[in-house]
């Protein structure tokens, strides 16, 4: 992720179930608040990201093209806070 200037552990060890993790971006204020929700290894991991604003659902699915290439395809869903109009 190129915007990302770091990562801070909160909890547990990063990557893993349950685990906690800040993410400060290089430019810019909104730090998310990332949560691992599940990891099936190799194929598919999940995650909640939270913001002051935000709280984005990540599913991301990894395939082996060959020995050196994975794809990786995800999936978000953006839930928005705050009043509506």
């Amino acid at each position: 992720m190129d915007d990302v200037d770091r990562v801070e552990t909160i909890s547990g060890q990063l990557g893993m179930p349950g685990s906690k993790y800040r993410l400060v971006p290089k430019k810019g204020k909104m730090v998310f608040v990332a949560t691992v929700l599940a990891r099936n290894f190799p194929s598919e991991s999940h995650l909640s990201l939270e913001a002051s604003n935000v709280t984005v659902s990540v599913k991301g699915l990894f395939v082996a093209l060959s020995s050196d290439r994975t794809r990786l395809t995800s999936e978000e869903v953006f839930s928005f806070k705050g009043p509506t109009q």
